[in-house]
């Protein structure tokens, strides 16, 4: 399912002028990694190309707390450490994002930063700091990501079950306003997309048949608060909705 990175641009896009945050650069995987990698491989997908990309941005990055594009639309072990309860209420000092090309809308602090470099990468990539896309790479590694992969939620589910090269932790099957999911924790046991000890935490959900990724990291050697932001996946997982005649 993975695919080799295309050739970069020779330049950033997505980030702004007096930006004062550290940037966390993109990661860029071998294509033979990927394709071992199993669950992970389906959420790496390639930056698309120079002039590749429909509904291309060129404004730059939104203001933090917002994003650029059309207002939102409305709609067996238990994990450890998981902060909240993902039929809990919403706190205050979130706000919306919509993704049309994928048809989904997902909550995230208002505070935090995200950006895109066209209609596909909307809403996909939430940090506290800035940071910066470039095209022909994997996606940057960030505090919370929602992604739509190609494949069926059953192909992504059995990932989940016997992952190449990592262990599960835990995994709980649950409904979320009435969409099967499986809550997961996982860590990796070789070198794959991340290094040994790697350990990601989400949730699967399925949407007529397709799968949507909600999900952090905790990579050696990167300060992501990972306990915090395990809480803030479960309250966006908890707000993703999907607007009539989303595939």
């Amino acid at each position: 399912m993975s695919r080799p990175a295309e050739p970069s641009c020779g330049g950033h896009s997505g980030s702004s002028e007096g930006a004062g945050a550290e940037a966390r650069g993109p990661r860029s995987t071998s294509p033979g990694v990927l394709r071992a990698a199993g669950a992970l491989a389906s959420l790496a997908v390639a930056l698309p190309a120079c002039g590749g990309g429909e509904g291309e941005d060129t404004s730059g990055p939104a203001p933090r707390g917002e994003e650029p594009g059309a207002p939102a639309e409305q709609t067996t072990t238990a994990p450890t450490g998981s902060g909240t309860d993902p039929t809990s209420a919403e706190p205050l000092g979130w706000a919306s994002c919509a993704n049309h090309h994928w048809g989904y809308t997902v909550d995230y602090p208002s505070d935090w930063y995200t950006t895109s470099l066209d209609a596909r990468t909307r809403c996909t990539w939430f940090a506290r700091e800035r940071f910066e896309l470039e095209r022909g790479t994997d996606g940057p590694l960030v505090d919370l990501e929602v992604r739509a992969t190609i494949g069926s939620f059953q192909q992504a589910a059995r990932q989940l079950q016997d992952p190449f090269g990592e262990r599960v932790v835990a995994r709980e099957g649950l409904l979320i306003h009435g969409l099967q999911a499986i809550r997961f924790e996982k860590e990796q046991t070789e070198d794959l997309l991340y290094p040994v000890g790697t350990r990601s935490y989400g949730y699967l959900l399925n949407h007529d048949g397709a799968a949507y990724w909600i999900l952090t990291f905790d990579v050696p050697g990167q300060a992501l608060p990972y306990d915090a932001n395990k809480e803030v996946v479960d309250r966006a997982a908890r707000s993703l909705s999907f607007r009539q005649g989303a595939q």
